[in-house]
């Protein structure tokens, strides 16, 4: 951008201010934020490890049923659809 009149001091100071602002009000972004301590939550009870070996023992039939359900559904023969009778139309 070429200027073919000198910029007057106040409008020049100004321009300054300006930039100068800008540059601090995206510092606050910055800045560090540490985390309340006293909203951390209690810590969380042990689950018994046969409650946990029953959960993996049903994901573990889960899969296997979905893996045989899978395996069906490949060796189903396959027939493809009837093709869409013609369409005609009147002008």
């Amino acid at each position: 951008m070429v200027l073919t009149k000198p910029l007057p001091v106040s409008v020049a100071l100004l321009a300054l201010a300006a930039i100068g602002l800008g540059g601090c009000l995206g510092a606050s972004g910055n800045m560090v934020q540490f985390r309340d301590l006293a909203d951390i939550p209690e810590k969380p009870a042990v689950t018994a490890r046969e409650v946990n070996d029953q959960a993996a023992q049903s994901l573990a039939d889960d899969r296997a049923r979905t893996a045989q359900a899978i395996d069906s559904l490949r060796n189903e023969p396959f027939s493809p659809p009837e093709p869409a009778p013609p369409v005609s139309f009147d002008p």
